[in-house]
């Protein structure tokens, strides 16, 4: 019995993963995030923030990158690094990352974080969490883009969320 709950637990998953990377986002309340008119809930989960520390000497994180602006379909396949435990991946604040229609959103003990849809230039998946690159502010000046690190329990389906509501909001405006 146990064995069929978990294949049944990994059939759901599997059917919202091709339902998202087909265009159709699941719907999901967002306690404690304050929506704008217009604007959906897609996904709603716990996560740790985490930032890249400056160790010197540190390998780049292997990670399956898909960029917005392109064509190329999501796939979870490919060799990608988990991001703890690492020394240059440092657990900064614990809340929840909710993907909506128009932005991502990590709530936590600290000030929140939002990247819209429209600044969202990659999304990295790891092993055990996703990297949203958000492009430089082109008003601040020439920069480099900013990845935020987010550990979750299902990076896979976070990431084709993010990616796919990106895309959505991307040929709306």
């Amino acid at each position: 019995e146990r064995e069929l709950r978990a294949d049944k637990t990994q059939l759901c998953r599997v059917r919202l993963l091709t339902r998202t990377t087909n265009g159709e986002l699941p719907h999901a309340e967002m306690p404690g995030i304050q929506l704008v008119p217009g604007e959906q809930g897609h996904w709603f989960v716990r996560a740790t923030f985490a930032e890249r520390t400056g160790i010197a000497g540190a390998r780049p994180l292997r990670a399956v990158e898909v960029d917005v602006d392109a064509d190329a379909p999501f796939t979870p396949f490919g060799e990608r690094d988990a991001l703890e435990p690492r020394a240059e991946i440092l657990p900064s604040d614990v809340g929840v990352l909710a993907i909506t229609s128009r932005r991502v959103v990590f709530k936590g003990a600290r000030p929140t974080i939002s990247i819209p849809h429209a600044r969202l230039a990659r999304v990295g998946l790891h092993g055990d969490g996703v990297r949203l690159d958000e492009a430089p502010n082109s008003r601040a000046g020439a920069g480099d883009a900013v990845a935020r690190y987010f550990m979750v329990d299902d990076p896979e389906l976070t990431a084709a969320v993010a990616l796919y509501a990106a895309r959505q909001r991307r040929s709306e405006i």
